[in-house]
């Protein structure tokens, strides 16, 4: 029986569900976006547009902050849950609009066309198959049969044409390859975190604290300072004051600071020389590596002159 109403036809038995769709989505303006980020949507998941763009924002990673637009590749914007089409690749922005001219490569071949769904491709009715060699006769199937006896048996004697020509490799493996390679020449350069040791100043029994700085977690020298005091707790106030351990020499800018040294903190007081053990054992260590530095550079211009 056919519904009157227009709406499609329910079956008798199972869970009427509707199709969840599985699309690729690219961050917009990422050249090197190269295979792009699945997803599945499904009205019964997300209940509205809003939740769903949540979720792109988590799963594609814009560097301009939430997923607030999606495109298709034919330049339209998305407005609906329901616009999404199962396979379909997808552009996602943020309040920035949509790049037209720098596309990621996973889509440089598509964008700009209408994408055609699988359900939109009927099969069409295939020709008879009519061939232009007539059939073989009783007479020249006896000499055919002669002909494939002999052309087997050179076969067998002459080389393999496999063997000798290297193998080929695939068309989708070398695009990997050098997507990859592109990937890693291009990828965001960040610096490596610092891991310093600071010490309260006049303090003999502080055992320090670490402290981890990085231009990505403090924007700001005051910024670094600010978390200082929370974790050093000088008894006489914030942190103002930075100084280098081992030659005293007052840090003024985050620049400056050394990976793996030891650093005192300081209010608005003075320097006290008076250090705890572990930082006075520390500075001993790197007064004899600087030595040991020192008289290596002195041989080699002698070593050099012997030669």
């Amino acid at each position: 029986m056919t519904s009157t109403s227009g709406k499609p036809k329910m079956e008798k038995f199972g869970l009427q569900t509707d199709k969840s769709a599985r699309v690729i989505l690219f961050r917009n303006g990422d050249r090197y976006h190269v295979e792009g980020v699945h997803c599945l949507v499904h009205s019964s998941k997300f209940k509205t547009f809003d939740q769903l763009k949540l979720e792109f924002s988590k799963k594609v990673g814009l560097f301009t902050g939430n997923v607030q637009k999606v495109y298709s590749m034919d330049k339209k914007r998305i407005q609906d849950i329901k616009d999404f089409v199962d396979g379909h690749h997808y552009i996602c922005c943020g309040a920035e609009p949509l790049n037209t001219e720098v596309i990621p490569k996973g889509i440089q071949d598509i964008f700009g066309k209408p994408e055609v769904s699988d359900q939109d491709d009927e099969p069409k009715p295939s020709k008879p198959f009519v061939s232009s060699v007539p059939p073989p006769t009783p007479s020249s199937s006896s000499s055919s049969s002669s002909s494939s006896s002999s052309t087997t048996t050179t076969l067998s004697t002459s080389p393999s044409v496999s063997s000798t020509q290297s193998p080929k490799k695939p068309v989708v493996s070398a695009y990997k390859e050098s997507a990859v390679h592109s990937i890693d020449k291009f990828s965001v350069q960040t610096e490596k975190a610092k891991v310093i040791m600071c010490f309260r100043n006049g303090d003999r029994y502080h055992s320090g604290e670490r402290a981890t700085v990085h231009s990505t977690k403090f924007k700001t020298y005051d910024q670094l300072k600010e978390q200082l005091s929370k974790q050093v707790k000088l008894p006489t106030g914030p942190v103002r004051k930075l100084y280098l351990a081992s030659s005293g020499k007052l840090v003024k800018t985050m620049e400056e600071i050394i990976d793996g040294e030891y650093y005192v903190c300081a209010g608005g007081e003075v320097l006290n020389l008076d250090f705890s053990p572990t930082l006075s054992e520390h500075i001993k260590q790197k007064k004899l590596q600087e030595q040991q530095h020192q008289a290596l550079e002195q041989q080699k211009p002698q070593e050099q002159e012997i030669f």
